[in-house]
């Protein structure tokens, strides 16, 4: 998962969070307030109940059962503008004894009676809820397969001290359907939050970590070719500057690096050709001399073939040395590939006729290619030497086919194969596959050289094996030299 996109769900995980907060702590505000205040309407209303009824005035249970229970509406003016007062007909209240029967009570108490208990007494208020109840019935409460309320409870004495309880209810329908309603909407808001969040999220993440994303653009063009490129950036102040100015700093010690190694490989290579000269002309000299006995001249023999061995390892060390610090000049001219392959594979036809090789060729006629003919030969000629070096028996493949803008050159063998393991490597100086091979088998430059021509010329080089059956060299080079 991409930084992007972990800081977009880690800030919109926060934004969540505080969300949820903030709403736990205000839906529990608006909640206690709407308790608060049906508490309050339900000891105002019991308040002008009592008073006005004078409870707190009779006698025993007999005197509350003949009280007639009027609860009367606001005083209003009629259309003869004289005042009348109207009487709620759907008020619920009931009036219990101290064993909770029922002693007293409204119509509408009378024909959705609820059971008491003495635990709901000793209650701030408890909830009550009325089920199938409809709004010609209730008119109070909302319509619905269930309707709730707040109920209280008070207790009052009468003259002969006996307990009686007066319960009433306080509608909290509407209330909890606001309160639905409300946390709907709010659930809406919120997905609608999380969505427009989440994009402003991605975009803000990107837009920050765009710097890291030059950064990357800028390294992936700094090649081994070229380690001269440096990374810019427009602050370096921030944390994306001072990662840059490190990336920089590497980059330095690394090209020092690099430039230390191609001038010692290159100066190495210059004091080893003297005296290897010298000492090659010595023996050559020295066997020619007559008094010279066979066991000599073949010791002899033995040190010279190394000498060459090693003057033709320089030989490539030096041409390695100058191809990587662009010494030698790239002369890129039109020329027949065609030709040029065919000429190799006659010069190295006496390598398959001593080891009894075959070399067959597929060969498109008149090929014409852009690029720097010498080094193109020497590349194709390393790598067709090569093939034919590590076959012991049976065929080298030539096979060079063209498209409109491409060519595409397979050199196939039969020989021991590479180990899977081993191929990613097979271009690194000094690699051979086999650390045990003689020294005139190869010094594992040659596939080096092959590849830094290829990538002078924007070409791709593909290497196939299959251990102990072959290994296939496939070269794709742009016909008219375009970058690939």
């Amino acid at each position: 998962m991409k930084i992007r996109i972990k800081l977009t769900l880690f800030f919109t995980f926060i934004f969540i969070l505080l969300f949820i907060i903030i709403y736990s702590y205000l839906s529990n505000s608006f909640k206690t307030h709407i308790f608060n205040t049906s508490q309050f309407r339900i000891d105002r209303f019991i308040e002008g109940f009592i008073d006005m009824n004078k409870l707190k005035e009779v006698k025993n249970y007999e005197e509350i059962k003949n009280i007639k229970i009027d609860i009367p509406q606001r005083k209003r003016k009629d259309s003869n503008n004289e005042e009348r007062k109207d009487f709620f007909p759907f008020i619920w209240l009931i009036i219990y004894d101290k064993d909770l029967n029922i002693i007293n009570s409204t119509n509408l108490a009378k024909s959705y009676p609820i059971k008491i208990k003495y635990s709901d007494l000793k209650k701030k208020y408890f909830r009550v809820n009325f089920e199938k109840i409809n709004k010609d019935d209730l008119l109070l409460f909302n319509d619905g397969d269930i309707s709730s309320a707040i109920a209280k409870s008070y207790n009052l004495h009468t003259k002969e001290n006996e307990i009686f309880y007066i319960v009433t209810l306080f509608p909290f329908s509407k209330e909890n359907d606001y309160i639905k309603e409300l946390e709907l909407i709010i659930i809406r808001i919120l997905v609608f939050f999380i969505v427009v969040f989440f994009i402003i999220g991605y975009f803000y993440a990107k837009y920050s970590l765009n710097p890291i994303n030059k950064i990357q653009n800028q390294l992936n063009k700094i090649s081994d070719d070229d380690l001269s490129k440096r990374i810019v950036v427009k602050n370096n102040n921030d944390e994306v500057g001072e990662l840059t100015n490190s990336i920089n700093n590497l980059l330095n010690r690394i090209e020092n690096a690099f430039l230390m190694e191609k001038q010692f490989v290159s100066d190495v290579s210059h004091e080893f050709k003297t005296p290897i000269s010298i000492l090659r002309l010595s023996i050559e000299n020295l066997i020619n001399e007559d008094s010279l006995s066979d066991q000599i001249l073949e010791k002899l023999g033995q040190s010279l073939e190394i000498l060459y061995s090693m003057d033709f390892l320089v030989q490539k060390l030096l041409y390695l040395s100058k191809l990587e610090q662009n010494i030698i000049p790239f002369k890129q001219n039109v020329f027949n590939l065609s030709e040029t392959i065919s000429l190799i594979v006659k010069n190295l036809d006496f390598i398959a006729v001593n080891k009894n090789i075959k070399i067959t060729t597929i060969i498109d006629k008149n090929i014409q290619i852009n690029g720097d003919k010498e080094l193109i030969y020497i590349a194709l000629y390393n790598v067709i030497e090569n093939s034919l070096k590590y076959t012991e028996k049976g065929i080298v493949s030539v096979i060079v086919t063209k498209s409109d803008n491409f060519t595409m050159i397979n050199v196939e063998d039969s020989g021991c194969g590479i180990p899977e393991d081993k191929i990613d490597r097979i271009f690194d100086r000094f690699f051979r596959v086999d650390e045990a091979r003689k020294i005139n088998e190869g010094y594992g430059i040659g596939l080096t050289i092959v590849k830094r021509i290829i990538d002078l010329h924007k070409g791709k080089i593909n290497v196939k094996s299959n251990l102990g059956y072959g290994t296939n060299f496939e070269i794709i080079l742009d016909r008219m030299g375009m970058r690939f």
